[in-house]
């Protein structure tokens, strides 16, 4: 869930290394400002373990911004 262009992504189904930190480092951030905009619309997230997990991952967020401003 993280964009690439046509190279990176031909470089990331042939090992590269960096390309793949570069994935596992950003997938999880990108895929929750994803989850943010998309959620309750018919846009395909993933699997639903990982929708249901990151959607309670940003509710938390969003509870715990929330309470800092004294919101909540």
């Amino acid at each position: 869930m993280v964009p690439l262009t046509r190279e990176e992504h031909e470089r990331a189904h042939e090992g590269d290394p960096w390309i793949n930190q570069f994935i596992e480092a950003n997938a999880p951030a990108y895929f929750r400002r994803v989850y943010a905009v998309h959620a309750g619309g018919s846009n395909y997230l993933g699997p639903g373990d990982l929708v249901a997990e990151v959607g309670r991952q940003v509710r938390a967020e969003v509870e715990q911004q929330r309470r800092a401003l004294g919101l909540a």
